[in-house]
């Protein structure tokens, strides 16, 4: 559900990603087996265009630690459906 022209910055290494990069990295990864989102916030910033920001909790793998993260991701309304055209990751160490 990535939009025509989408773009993504996460921690390191994956670092920013074009979209084709973005298909790439999830073709055969490990999915999250639990996302717990907190403080979620949506906004249609203007027609078409909407904004959701929270704060992540996931886990991959039982026994592995969470991966924490702040998350902002950029929607836009694209063949009568909210495509994803930008996300951001800021990772959390406490």
């Amino acid at each position: 559900h990535l939009a025509t022209e989408s773009i993504a910055a996460y921690p390191e290494p994956a670092g920013v990603m074009s979209r084709a990069r973005i298909l790439q990295s999830i073709q055969g990864s490990a999915r999250w087996t639990r996302v717990d989102m907190e403080d979620f916030d949506a906004r249609e910033l203007a027609p078409g265009v909407a904004l959701v920001t929270y704060r992540a909790v996931a886990i991959r793998n039982a026994g592995e630690p969470p991966y924490r993260a702040l998350v902002g991701s950029v929607y836009l309304r694209q063949d009568s459906a909210w495509k994803l055209a930008f996300n951001q990751q800021t990772l959390l160490t406490a």
